[in-house]
């Protein structure tokens, strides 16, 4: 038979594309995908021929197996990576050559890829990138990666980075929508005023409630009253102490609770 620029034998069963020109850059991912759909179709076992990119990132999986999973995908174990995660409709910008899969997730099939440590942006949104772990550890790269995607605000924030909330975001990774941080359900009833997420935002980017009118654009007196009425519907302080420190992880564990960034968009609007 012809040799194709793109094709897989295993276990006897080979799988090709044919199309002019050259492989394009997820041939290797569709013709495992389909060489594992054949061969459930017609009854064989190759499950252990193909490697899955989801055993690398699955804390249950056996430690060893996971190491093995790393070698076959050319992963080092001397090396760190880092755990990006798209939603399957994300734009992108340029699709260079990567390490990817289709991953099943606690937030559904998601588009996933393994990056080098020093790799902190990739040209696809919305997309979130975890922190950079060895191979034993990339499961936490992957669970702070969901969390970063869940951040996300396209168009304003297409990326986020999960260094640049540190270990707020693995404490966020260990909640769930339905349990939330306690504050979470306390902050709810700010949520409801319609300049709550921007003033909330300017307050914790700011080291005074002046700077943070300034950054919200807002009179200083408004932003005393937004403040005020924070602290009649809150049991404690937003802008004092300890509370500072509340406020910000619930207004965090907030936006991941009510985030859209995985609705499907409208057609129109990518």
């Amino acid at each position: 038979m012809p040799v194709w620029a793109s094709a897989l034998e295993t276990d006897g069963l080979t799988v090709w594309l044919e199309r002019e020109g050259g492989a394009h850059v997820n041939d290797a991912i569709v013709l495992e995908r389909l060489a594992l759909a054949l061969a459930t179709r017609t009854g064989r076992r190759m499950e252990e021929s193909l490697p899955r990119l989801g055993d690398l990132l699955d804390a249950a999986v056996d430690p060893k197996q996971r190491r093995a999973t790393a070698a076959r995908f050319g992963l080092a174990t001397t090396q760190r990576y880092r755990v990006a995660t798209l939603p399957l409709f994300a734009t992108w910008n340029q699709h260079p050559v990567l390490l990817e899969d289709v991953v099943s997730s606690s937030l559904g099939p998601l588009h996933v890829c393994v990056l080098r440590a020093d790799a902190t942006h990739i040209g696809a949104s919305p997309c979130g990138i975890g922190v950079a772990m060895g191979i034993d550890n990339l499961h936490r790269s992957f669970s702070t990666a969901l969390v970063s995607l869940r951040l996300c605000q396209p168009p304003e924030v297409p990326l986020v980075l999960a260094d640049d909330y540190g270990g707020l975001v693995e404490i966020l990774s260990q909640c769930s929508v339905d349990q939330p941080l306690i504050d979470v359900e306390e902050l709810e009833a700010v949520m409801e005023y319609p300049w709550a997420a921007r003033t909330l935002d300017a307050l914790l980017r700011s080291a005074s409630i002046r700077d943070a009118s300034r950054v919200a654009d807002v009179h200083h007196s408004t932003m005393q009253a937004r403040i005020d009425v924070m602290r009649d519907l809150l049991s404690f302080d937003p802008t004092d102490g300890i509370g500072r420190t509340r406020i910000g992880l619930a207004f965090l564990a907030w936006r991941v609770r009510h985030s859209t960034v995985l609705d499907l968009p409208a057609p129109g609007d990518r």
